[in-house]
């Protein structure tokens, strides 16, 4: 107990009982591996309340994941949870997969309650159910106008390392398109993608929490939240991607490696079997791409089946001190 990871060589011998000048000596190998202790994972779905939309005009209610919880902590993202809705779709309706529910124009009259189950990403047989009434009403309510629904948003990363952040993943635009930075960060510089991501660039050196301000508008009115990047002097490993060839999150990103080259990666199955290790991990070549290169059960060029790992990232800091992380990484098709 306590015995920290690595391999341990142990010197003994062995003598004849009746001739005790008559000795061997060997040497045995015990590799020691310590387990990444997992808090287990909560999931809370609560019931939402009465979204009523007016018939002749339609419209799209706020995402049903607004009020629930992953680990405690409200408004989870759609990546970090599966949704699954359980009531056959009514007539007019289309169940989208960012929690939101839309109701087209001229849509029956009637009350409809709707049920969703909704599963940890990291933990698939975590999971909690829940309701959403919507109600689609025969009277217009025309003087009411459809906002904008902008939701603040957090990220973080390494020194002198950009970050994108996709701010519209938690936002009801409702109309609005590209998002309008109106208060820049006092520590870096931002750029907007096409795409509605926002690029956060810290400035040299820069460490600490830095902030911006961004704005959609709609032909109605303006929502404005607020984006909180925090800047670490260490690296940050990001826990999710997908193999699916669509270039996008397709390897295993450790924010602010490049500025420890001296490092050793290692990816273990949930079995404790190693998959994966390289030296130099650098995000550029030596990445692991969900492909096996182990030698022990798991076939080297394998590709590995979706689920958690675990990763052990070993590094030497500014100071050659040498540091380890652990934790889990989720690998999606």
């Amino acid at each position: 107990s306590g015995t920290k990871s690595g391999t341990y060589e142990i010197v003994y011998s062995i003598c004849e009982r009746l001739n005790p000048d008559n000795c061997a000596t060997a040497t045995a190998t015990v590799k020691v591996f310590v387990p990444t202790v997992v808090t287990p994972t909560t999931i809370e779905a609560v019931n939402d309340g009465v979204t009523t939309i007016t018939s002749t005009v339609g419209g799209t209610t706020p995402s049903v994941l607004t009020n629930d919880k992953l680990n405690g902590v409200p408004n989870p993202s759609i990546s970090s949870v599966t949704l699954t809705w359980n009531t056959a779709t009514p007539t007019g309706f289309t169940l989208n997969p960012n929690g939101t529910i839309t109701v087209a124009p001229n849509t029956p009259v009637g009350i409809h309650t709707i049920s969703y189950t909704i599963c940890a990403v990291a933990s698939p047989t975590v999971c909690s159910t829940a309701s959403i009434v919507v109600t689609v009403s025969g009277t217009t309510t025309s003087t009411i106008p459809v906002l904008p629904i902008a939701v603040d948003d957090h990220s973080t990363t390494a020194i002198n390392t950009p970050v994108v952040v996709n701010v519209l993943g938690n936002d009801i635009p409702n109309g609005a398109t590209t998002p309008n930075v109106v208060a820049t960060p006092a520590n870096g510089t931002v750029v907007v993608n096409v795409d509605g991501s926002i690029e956060y660039r810290p400035n040299t050196n820069f460490e600490g929490t830095d902030t911006f301000v961004y704005k959609l508008c709609n032909t109605d009115a303006c929502a404005s939240a607020t984006v909180t990047i925090d800047v670490v002097n260490k690296i940050v490993p990001y826990n999710g991607m997908s193999v699916d060839g669509d270039g996008k999150n397709d390897y295993f990103h450790i924010s602010g490696i490049e500025r420890y080259p001296n490092n050793v990666v290692r990816i273990y199955n949930r079995w404790g079997v190693k998959v994966f290790e390289t030296e130099g991990y650098d995000n550029v070549t030596r990445v692991f791409r969900g492909i096996s290169n182990g030698r022990v059960t798991i076939e080297q060029a394998d590709k590995l089946p979706q689920g958690t790992y675990y990763y052990v990232i070993e590094y030497y800091d500014s100071n050659n001190n040498k540091e380890s992380l652990v934790g889990w990484l989720y690998v999606k098709k």
